[in-house]
């Protein structure tokens, strides 16, 4: 009888302002009764804000199979974009992985990536950082593996060396400084024959409180 009337009011039939609350019960209980009426709603529901609260009840109770369905077929470009966030901060790599293989919407490309980063999944993110053919994806994935710390700089140094799109190797400029390296980009300008490519490592290194960098810098000027 509880479990029933906690589904009437998750369902607004008793007190709408308690409708959010009691869908947060229902995905903290994480029976399969409270899996099944939380996916009978999902699919009936009309308010896109009743559905993110779902998503986020299905991410409480561990339910990955009801996200991975919202996130593959969610009509609505906002709700799929949430369902793919709950899915990297669920930890989903083999699903973001196999949704990136099979998906041609740039932008829910994009948004597999930044759920790919929330997950934490470098390899993968090193994967489309070597292989991807979209530039702006490709860079996308690059600077979040900057952002995953220095443990990346190795992969990226050597990217940027195998490189020969110069957006591709800002991209792996911003990453490392991001992750803020500055001995990385000290290295790499030293070495950098493009001026256009050396001016960005300098202006990025004169942003970072380092003394490295500002020693760097120093013996530049005074050059």
């Amino acid at each position: 009888r509880a479990q029933a009337l906690l589904g009437e009011i998750a369902q607004g039939k008793a007190n709408p302002d308690l409708q959010r609350e009691a869908v947060r019960y229902l995905g903290m209980s994480g029976n399969a009764q409270s899996a099944k009426l939380l996916a009978d709603m999902y699919a009936s529901a009309a308010s896109v804000e009743v559905k993110k609260e779902i998503l986020r009840a299905f991410m409480i109770s561990g339910d990955t199979a009801h996200v991975v369905t919202a996130a593959r077929g969610e009509k609505d470009p906002d709700l799929r974009s949430e369902a793919i966030r709950t899915l990297g901060i669920m930890g989903g790599r083999a699903e973001l992985a196999s949704m990136y293989g099979t998906e041609s919407n740039r932008g829910v490309r994009g948004d597999i990536i930044q759920a790919i980063f929330l997950s934490g999944d470098s390899e993968k993110l090193g994967e489309l950082a070597r292989g991807e053919k979209d530039v702006e994806l490709r860079s996308d994935a690059i600077q979040k593996l900057g952002m995953m710390g220095t443990q990346t700089a190795p992969l990226l140094l050597k990217l940027y060396a195998a490189e020969s799109n110069t957006d591709v190797k800002e991209a792996v400029i911003q990453g490392l400084f991001l992750q803020g390296n500055a001995r990385a980009l000290i290295e790499l300008s030293k070495k950098e024959t493009n001026k256009q490519l050396r001016r960005e490592a300098l202006q990025k290194l004169s942003l970072m409180n380092d003394d490295e960098a500002l020693q760097y810098m120093l013996q530049i000027l005074n050059e």
